[in-house]
Formats: C-alpha cells, structure tokens, sequence
C-alpha cells in the first residue's frame, strides 16, 4: 500500500496526542484510556493500513488493543517519571484511595493505597484485552 494512502486522522491523533504537557496529570481513568487510544491505537490502526487490512472487527480489536497496550505502557513508566512530570496514575483514583503522589514516588514495599491504586489502572488495560480476546473468539 502506498503510504500517501494511509488515514491522516491517525497521524493527526497521535501527534496530538503526544503534544501533551509532561506534567499535566490524568483526571480520570477515562482521560488515561482516550490518551492511549490516540497514540498506541492509532499506531496500530496504521500497521493494520499498511498491511492493507480492512475489516471492522479488527479496528475493533485494534482500538482495544492499542488502549490496553498504552496503559500498560503508562504504568510502566511510573518508575522513570521525574519529580517535575505528572504521574500516570489518574487524580481520581489517588483521590479513591487517598494516595499522594509523593506515595507514589517513593515506592515503599506494601502500601496498600498505592497497590490498589495501580491494580485499578491494571484492570484497565486488563478489561480491552478481554474485549479483544472476546472480539477474536466470536469471529472465529
């Protein structure tokens, strides 16, 4: 496929994605997942265009995928983040469970709060791989 053929609305949601201040923080676990869909779904949607697929179901598992994949991404990072970048921990969720980022940072063995506060963002991602594997059973 030529790549002058590929979706600009998936090259214009990545990259506006990715202009997204460092420090500004995730309201909600929403904002979290429409942060991944835009820049890891997006890239997968562009592999599955190069590869000249077109189907509705794999744009349905795609999305899924690319939001489980940029969560899990997220969460990874939290041990990089510098003190000056916002954490990709959701406020409502440090809210729930009356965590400071401060908690976060500091990483103490078995606090509670913070455990809860990260298997809640796992369960995310956890929730779109479901979706996708329930996608890819029923299509098969």
């Amino acid at each position: 496929m030529d790549s002058n053929k590929l979706s600009k609305i998936y090259l214009k949601r990545l990259v506006t994605a990715r202009d997204r201040p460092m420090n500004q923080p995730f309201l909600t676990i929403k904002q979290l997942e429409e942060y991944a869909d835009q820049v890891f779904s997006s890239l997968f949607h562009l592999l599955v265009e190069l590869n000249g697929i077109k189907d509705i179901q794999v744009d349905h598992a795609v999305s899924h995928l690319g939001k489980a994949q940029g969560i899990a991404t997220l969460l990874r990072a939290i041990p990089y983040k510098g003190r000056s970048q916002a954490l990709n921990i959701p406020q409502e969720l440090l809210i729930k469970h009356g965590v400071s980022q401060e908690r976060i940072v500091r990483d103490k063995v078995d606090d509670k709060g913070v455990e809860e506060c990260i298997f809640e963002v796992a369960s995310a991602a956890h929730q779109h791989l479901e979706k996708v594997n329930f996608d890819l059973m029923n299509d098969f």
